[in-house]
């Protein structure tokens, strides 16, 4: 196969979310959403008309923007065989509020004209597949009160509905998602979804052979591992062949089972319950689930098949594209996309066929929308790729991270990470995948995504914030033991700018907060960020800077003290540093940012609690800088709360009743004066403390407060012989030995490495 230069279609507007379709001719459509340029504009579908230019792809015409009362996302573009198209794409309303979703199908001759929509609460993953008598099929995911479910309908070559399905249902939260169609052999559709079980994620499907609307369709699973499949893609072949790509992170142990792989079955009729049953999986080839640098996963395939028979894959990598293909008498092969850097990928590849049957391959990298044209070797019937790994044994019950709940002053202790990552920013991995492992692999109390805002070619669409908000809100059950908070990460310039902040908001109906929407001022964000009723966090400040000049203990209660980047209480040669060393800054900036670490900044007066967060990209090692293989296990929060819920963890975090671990769920918490940590004290306390329940033997249990000099020094260090299973406090009786005004903060440093730090007290 030879792949030509790239051309880079669509970049100064962020644009993103790639959907491709090849037309009649050496013509094809490209879809994406272009996000608006400001906090008053709307994001936009914007339809380009490629011509084939040598080799090449370039833009023939003007863009076409398709208008929407609304914020338009996810585009879907499919071209019928009499050179028409079909267009679909979601309106996901105003910023804000969550209002009704809106689905929208046009054809390409009358764009702004509506042949069909379909409204609910919230609508998601919608997938359009052209048909051969010209009219085309829809599948789409909706949210309302009930639940979820997946609906899809089919229509004819005028776009009148013929038939309408409720493929399935589930009144539990993050049930169902991503579905996809392609024709099956006899005039029938094939559908196919994630169906998301507690601790796993399988693959199920439906038949739909009758146009009558009442009928019901056949259902069953079609796939299932004890880990994540994710992001199914069917095609068919001439000969009534049937293939799926999907993502997989079998086997999902020994842990970390981060890492994720493409693998491809072949579908054959089936008997009774399932009409359609998969073969064994069979894994592309290059997969290595212990790489330790930024090239690492594989997901979110498309996938076509050649006229002849042979497969073409796309799929992308955690800080890469690649194509793949699988034919006749020859090896599976790859071919490398664009460079493997890091950046913000999109979890979109789109992949057609045009008319001389190669391969157009449209994918998002950090210099915007790239089309890639690869002419392939002869047709053929498909060669099977390389066998996959052998089943890792199922998950068992969800586990509690903290399983017995020791009370303090009416309070109970909570933990989970409020800092990660998915696909949607520079990470891997999906949404709901980010959440459920939070929830059902690691036991978390709570959690929340914040992916970036606009960072390295891509920022948040409104269309990707109101599935942010739809996935938190969606398995937020604190009754039954999990609460999603809603978050963002700012991403601020490094020093001299203001850097990152994870930002997080009281509610589901909170606005998109983002720099690109004129809030690079620092100030302005904060004042945003007050309105809107949240609160900020800023973090990895030793390596980018933490902005103490805007400093505001209202808005900014908490820093983050640890993450897969280290630790930034103190230097590593500041008294008694933590065994836990940090991502260094630029070696221009080191003096300056040596004054961010939280000791000199308390010193300073400032006042905060201390919070921990993983930062987890989804990458073993986090390429190289996290102390731990598995990046998310390498920060926790924890709070000290009546009861669990997103408004008490988020009044535990303006209180500052808070404690940080580097993952492990060690319990903490400090009294002084009978004061709780995080409070403000009339004097200097004369009696403190301790309470805590290690996961591990304990080397010491520190107390830290500013000495005469105002430098932070030991207080007083003990060591500790203490049981795993018990909460036990420990008393300090420190009279004399603080100065008149100042902080004082504990510190637990266990035989394993691991470390709790418990938020200040004031006075």
């Amino acid at each position: 196969m030879t792949i030509v230069a790239e051309q880079l279609i669509a970049a100064p507007t962020w644009a993103t979310e790639p959907a491709l379709a090849c037309l009649t001719g050496d013509e094809a459509l490209l879809g994406c959403v272009e996000p608006a340029t400001g906090a008053a504009g709307r994001d936009r579908v914007v339809v380009r008309r490629l011509r084939r230019a040598g080799a090449g792809w370039e833009a023939s015409a003007p863009p076409l923007a398709l208008e929407a009362p609304g914020h338009a996302a996810w585009p879907e573009v499919a071209a019928t065989p009499d050179g028409g198209a079909w267009i679909a794409f979601l309106d996901v309303g105003e910023d804000g509020p969550r209002g009704a979703c809106t689905l929208r199908l046009r054809r390409l001759e009358a764009p702004q004209v509506d042949v069909a929509a379909e409204e609910a609460p919230s609508l998601r993953h919608p997938r359009l597949l052209a048909l051969p008598d010209g009219g085309a099929a829809l599948a789409w995911v909706t949210l309302d009160d009930a639940g979820h479910g997946i609906e899809a309908a089919r229509y004819d070559a005028a776009g009148a509905c013929r038939a309408r399905w409720r493929l399935a249902s589930s009144p539990r939260g993050l049930a169902l998602a991503r579905p996809d169609l392609c024709l099956a052999p006899g005039g029938g559709l094939l559908a196919v979804w994630e169906a998301h079980r507690v601790g796993r994620i399988a693959l199920d499907a439906a038949l739909l052979e009758t146009l009558d609307p009442g009928a019901a369709p056949t259902s069953w699973t079609l796939l299932e591992a004890p880990g994540f499949l994710q992001h199914p893609r069917l095609a068919a072949g001439a000969d009534g062949a049937l293939w799926m790509a999907y993502a997989s992170d079998v086997p999902a142990g020994p842990p970390p089972g981060l890492p994720r792989w493409v693998q491809v079955v072949a579908l054959r009729p089936g008997a009774g319950a399932a009409p359609w049953v998969a073969s064994a999986p069979r894994t592309l080839p290059g997969m290595d689930l212990s790489a330790q640098g930024e090239d690492q996963s594989l997901e979110f395939p498309a996938l076509v098949v050649r006229p002849g028979g042979g497969l073409v894959i796309a799929a992308r990598a955690s800080h890469n594209a690649r194509l793949f293909t699988v034919g006749p008498g020859e090896e599976a092969a790859a071919w490398d996309l664009c460079p493997v850097l890091w950046g913000c990928r999109g979890i979109r590849m789109g992949l057609a066929l045009d008319a001389r049957g190669e391969a157009v391959v449209a994918f998002h990298d950090r210099r915007g929308i790239m089309v890639r044209a690869a002419a392939l070797a002869a047709d053929g019937a498909p060669a099977a790729p390389p066998p996959g790994p052998p089943l890792a044994p199922p998950p068992g019950p969800r586990q509690a991270l903290v399983p017995a709940r020791p009370a303090w002053g009416g309070r109970l202790p909570y933990m989970g990470d409020i800092h990660f990552h998915s696909a949607h920013s520079d990470g891997v991995g999906t949404l709901e995948e980010a959440l459920l492992r939070a929830r059902d692999r690691y036991g978390y109390d709570f959690a929340c995504l914040t992916d970036h805002d606009a960072f390295l070619g891509r920022r948040v669409t409104r269309g990707v914030w109101r599935a942010m908000r739809d996935a938190s809100e969606a398995i937020h059950a604190p009754s039954e033991g999990f609460a999603a908070l809603i978050g963002i990460e700012y991403t601020g310039p490094r020093y001299p700018g203001p850097g990152h902040r994870c930002v997080y908001l009281p509610d589901g109906e909170a606005p998109l907060i983002c720099r690109a929407d004129g809030l690079e001022d620092p100030a302005a964000l904060l004042e945003r960020v007050r309105e809107a009723g949240g609160i900020a966090v800023p973090h990895h400040v030793g390596w980018i800077g933490g902005d103490p000049e805007h400093h505001d203990p209202e808005v900014q209660p908490c820093w983050e003290i640890c993450s897969a980047h280290g630790q930034y209480e103190c230097e590593a040669d500041d008294v008694s540093p933590p065994p836990l060393g940090q991502r260094p800054c630029l070696p221009q900036d080191r003096e300056a940012l040596a004054q961010h670490y939280l000791r000199r900044q308390l010193e300073g007066g400032a006042r905060f609690g201390f919070v921990g967060g993983s930062d987890g990209h989804g990458l073993l090692w986090h390429h190289g800088i996290s102390p731990r293989a598995d990046s998310h296990r390498t920060g926790l929060t924890g709070v000290w709360a009546p009861h669990l819920g997103r408004a008490e963890v988020l009044a535990a975090l303006r209180a500052r009743q808070t404690w940080a671990t580097t993952g492990e769920p060690i319990l903490l918490a400090m009294e002084a004066d009978g004061a709780p940590m995080g409070a403000a004290l009339a004097a200097a306390p004369r009696q403190v403390r301790v309470g805590v329940q290690p996961t591990a033997a304990c080397v010491r249990l520190e107390l830290f407060a500013p000495g005469a000099d105002g430098r932070t020094r030991v207080v007083v260090a003990r060591a500790l012989t203490l049981d795993i299973h018990s909460f036990d406090w420990i008393l300090f009786d420190i009279c004399d030995l603080l100065p008149a005004s100042g902080f004082l903060y504990a510190r637990l440093t266990q035989e394993d490495g691991g470390l709790a730090w418990g938020s200040p007290v004031f006075w």
